[in-house]
């Protein structure tokens, strides 16, 4: 890591230690205004919204107007001070965050010196007003910094973390590709209040980016309940049935490998994984005498049993953040176009089926044994096409292989129950 966070400063080191000096020494008002952007780009590094397995900031929004109002080069210190300022106050657990910080610093810089070549080079060029020929820079530059900051993102996943290249950098281009283009709607528009009002203006962008933060903030809060929420009706069904609430925490896992595989974006990854730990929510309304029998089901158990499908879309239906999902709950186990239809099951509901199928044939139940992994794979190559979808059969046996899903586990003593 050290020697990745080297290179990153080794890039642009030259670029930070030629720009201070041109920046302080200019005419006050530019001095005021690098201080400006400086103070912008430590307080919205703080300000940092966790998202998923990253997180977001709108401090790019500050880059995109110190490009064309300072130049690259003093872009690119900004960027580092400033980040390197608002992540030293962010530390928690210096002997980690540090490391971090460096290596994080010098990928600023590098995405900011990336995206101010790409601006001058679709002919950005800065006059005092904002015009129309400052919209394609202004995309190339977003849509640059966004590749650049994703890119070496993954790089540095897969350096430290030993996660796939390719895998990591696609995430990254599907979760913040439209983030690209708002940002340069919205960088273009800071840089004409601030055309108008000069510095003053600069606080006007100061409480947008804050407005814009705060939405951001509310999107992702929105998000983390409504996967908070998933997670404490598992519990609950968990506490009425210990071996189907871990049997959905597997699902959801596996769903989720299987939906990497197929590259899903990060929106869709955590909305399969809530569908996938509720598939099963619906049991709560199943009778123990059916639920917990160690046997097979006679015909009337089996169709009480198969009335959870319905009652779990009925009981997400009742909650405006999970009633999203019920459509999913409800049809989990069409793994492909129902008879006499053409249309396919939406992808997370063709997921879920053959996550739940590949860990019910590889648990134990208290009627059999777990089958052996080559069997369960034989069984779900045999169903490709009539039971499951073939690509996401296939997209689950990549994840096996790269040993991506969750190893099947025997509890030590079965609890008195079935996966159905």
């Amino acid at each position: 890591m050290y020697v990745l966070g080297g290179v990153f400063w080794a890039v642009v080191l030259c670029a930070f230690q030629a720009t201070w000096g041109v920046a302080v020494a200019g005419s006050a008002q530019m001095a005021a205004l690098f201080a400006a952007l400086l103070v912008m780009t430590a307080t919205f590094t703080v300000l940092r919204i966790p998202a998923g397995r990253s997180d977001v900031s709108v401090g790019a929004l500050v880059a995109y107007l110190s490009v064309p109002l300072l130049g690259v080069l003093p872009a690119v210190a900004v960027k580092m001070v400033g980040f390197a300022i608002g992540g030293c106050l962010s530390i928690k657990k210096p002997e980690v965050a540090l490391r971090n910080l460096f290596v994080a610093t010098g990928m600023m810089g590098l995405t900011v010196l990336a995206a101010g070549w790409a601006y001058h080079a679709a002919g950005g060029a800065f006059h005092g007003g904002v015009t129309p020929d400052l919209v394609l820079p202004y995309l190339a530059m977003s849509a640059t910094y966004t590749v650049t900051n994703v890119l070496l993102w993954a790089l540095v996943s897969a350096v430290s973390d030993h996660h796939l290249l390719w895998q990591s950098l696609v995430d990254g281009l599907r979760q913040f590709w439209m983030n690209a283009l708002l940002f340069a709607v919205v960088g273009l528009f800071s840089l004409a209040i601030y055309s108008q009002l000069r510095l003053a203006g600069l606080l006007v962008v100061f409480g947008v980016l804050l407005a814009a933060r705060f939405t951001l903030k509310l999107y992702a809060e929105s998000r983390r309940f409504r996967s908070e929420l998933a997670g404490v009706l598992a519990d609950a069904l968990k506490f009425k049935d210990p071996y189907t609430g871990d049997h959905s925490a597997r699902v959801a896992n596996i769903a989720v490998a299987t939906g990497r595989m197929l590259g899903l974006s990060e929106l869709h990854l955590e909305k399969l994984r809530d569908s996938a730990l509720l598939h099963d929510i619906g049991k709560i309304a199943i009778p123990d005498a059916v639920l917990v029998k160690p046997g097979p089901l006679d015909t009337g158990e089996r169709a009480t049993m198969e009335r959870h499908v319905g009652a779990g879309g009925e009981l997400l239906e009742q909650s405006p953040r999970l009633r999203e999902l019920a459509g999913y709950v409800r049809s989990h186990h069409l793994g492909v176009a129902a008879p006499g239809s053409a249309v396919k099951p939406p992808m997370e509901t063709r997921i879920i089926a053959v996550a739940d199928a590949f860990d019910a044939m590889t648990s134990d139940r208290p009627y059999r044994k777990a089958l052996p992994l080559h069997e369960a794979v034989r069984r779900l190559r045999e169903g490709c096409g009539t039971q499951f979808d073939p690509e996401v059969v296939d997209a689950l046996l990549r994840a096996l292989r790269l040993s991506e899903l969750p190893r099947p586990v025997t509890p030590p003593s079965l609890p008195p129950t079935a996966v159905r």
